[in-house]
């Protein structure tokens, strides 16, 4: 079971009452998302939607599980890499995922994707061929780049540690094919360092081998 708690948006203004009490239709933009009401759970798309007794009346929405979104973090490469395997690691079996991988910069853009993968892995790692997504080649430059991952499961799937703020984002989407650009407006960043690499052999290694060929 995980847990965390629901973060709402403060206001300009101090809270006026104590605790317990109540103001009837609040303004939101003096005191922030207060007064939260009923709620509904979205179960299909993993999202659970609060109301606010404020003026104007507004709806939280949170995120209870990974489902709905694009979820990427960052990693550096040191050399030219002839990437030949995308790797994720599954807590969980259920659903499926897709991989992919996306430039650093302004905006981030699209280099390779997997389609959607059946999740039979439970405890160990997904392994997907460069050359079973698109395009079926994929060599990369010394630089940052971003590891992405989809999933249609409400499940605690994908493996993780905590790292340092930037490490990660998220971007809301259905799942399916990731888009050709992720520009920076449109992501949250968090501090995810996801269980994810790229298998490659060095371009300089890889040259040394077809000339002996």
């Amino acid at each position: 079971v995980e847990a965390s708690p629901l973060r709402l948006a403060r206001g300009t203004r101090s809270y006026p009452v104590s605790d317990g009490g109540n103001i009837s239709a609040a303004n939101a933009d003096w005191y922030g998302e207060i007064y939260v009401q009923s709620s509904v759970y979205d179960a299909a798309r993993g999202f659970a939607y609060w109301g606010t007794d404020t003026v104007p009346g507004q709806v939280v929405k949170v995120a209870v599980s990974p489902k709905g979104a694009i979820h990427a973090t960052r990693v550096s490469l040191t050399e030219t890499a002839a990437v030949s395997a995308a790797h994720f690691y599954s807590h969980s079996a259920g659903g499926s995922v897709r991989l992919g991988v996306y430039s650093h910069g302004e905006p981030r853009t699209l280099l390779w994707q997997s389609g959607a993968i059946a999740n039979t892995n439970a405890g160990t790692w997904i392994v997907l061929p460069i050359a079973s997504g698109t395009p079926p080649n994929l060599t990369l430059s010394p630089g940052t780049y971003w590891l992405a991952w989809q999933t249609d499961s409400t499940a605690d799937v994908a493996g993780r540690t905590t790292g340092a703020g930037g490490d990660s984002f998220y971007l809301n989407q259905d799942f399916g094919p990731f888009p050709a650009t992720i520009r920076g407006t449109d992501i949250v960043a968090g501090s995810e360092r996801w269980s994810m690499y790229l298998e490659y052999v060095a371009a300089s290694a890889a040259s040394r081998w077809s000339s002996l060929d």
